[in-house]
């Protein structure tokens, strides 16, 4: 019955609202190597779609509640022990590390456009255990974070050593602004990542970019399914590929500097690019 009524009122999709998909996968088991969010057993439901407008993946599903991002994530994922977590990471050689990796391309970016890293102030969206930033603000650059986990941003700013926020970006009004805006792996996560886009404007400098990552839905296909692959996995509420980062950029706004889809080390197959507001 729960099967029944839940896809009976399927919504539309989640990225731009088309009542036109395909289903790809029906989901009523945890998979092995997801998170334990304290889903039910007999609770666990959910469907994964593709729009055929957009090209977006979509869970649907009834398992995440709302504020989930303000500590119920963090305690899941690393029982917020974010400090022993950090350090492991942090540690890990350059082969090995999705961090350092998304770190050379930001520096890469900055000295193709001739930006002195110590002149660059960046705001990372989500930070979490906050190693990417630990590793980039090494190179000298302006480091900041914006998180809803108020523990996440007072392990960023006391062991980090780097500016945070509290919060999230519908009610940011920072005093500066700033040059790149990182959302890595974040949009998945949320109901609108076109408004979030759309926001992220007003806190850039004349000159700022958006960085995101977003994980690969169509290769990851090609190198599993649905159900196993971590690109799926229930708190991913969208799974992206190239079309459907073109339709995210162009509804918030942004003409895409640079594209590329990538196998991280971790195994995640992840699509980034540099965004620019539209002028």
């Amino acid at each position: 019955m729960k099967d029944e009524a839940l896809r009976k009122n399927k919504k539309s999709c989640y990225l731009c609202e088309a009542m036109n998909s395909t289903l790809i996968a029906k989901v009523d088991k945890k998979p092995e190597l997801e998170n334990d969010f304290g889903i039910l057993p007999e609770n666990y439901l959910r469907f994964v779609y593709k729009c055929r407008d957009c090209s977006v993946y979509f869970n649907l599903h009834e398992n995440i509640e709302d504020g989930f991002y303000a500590g119920a994530y963090n305690k899941a994922v690393y029982n917020h022990k974010l400090m022993d977590k950090y350090t492991e990471i942090i540690n890990l050689p350059d082969e090995k590390s999705d961090n350092r990796q998304r770190v050379q391309r930001i520096v890469q970016f900055c000295d193709q456009m001739g930006w002195p890293y110590r002149n660059v102030k960046v705001l990372d969206i989500g930070s979490g255990l906050c190693v990417f930033l630990g590793v980039l603000k090494d190179f000298g650059f302006l480091c900041h974070c914006l998180d809803p986990d108020p523990i996440a941003v007072d392990h960023a700013v006391s062991n980090v050593k780097i500016k945070g926020y509290t919060g999230i970006i519908d009610d940011f009004e920072p005093e500066e602004k700033f040059d790149i805006v990182t959302l890595n792996k974040v949009l998945e996560h949320v109901n609108g990542p076109i408004g979030m886009l759309e926001k992220a404007k007003n806190i850039l400098t004349n000159r700022g970019v958006v960085y995101v990552e977003l994980p690969d839905g169509d290769s990851a296909l090609k190198h599993g399914n649905a159900v196993e692959r971590e690109e799926f996995f229930v708190e991913h509420l969208m799974v992206f590929n190239k079309d459907s980062l073109g339709y995210l950029s162009q509804k918030a706004g942004y003409k895409i500097l640079k594209e590329e889809s990538i196998h991280e080390p971790s195994d995640k197959f992840t699509i980034y690019a540099f965004l620019k507001p539209e002028d």
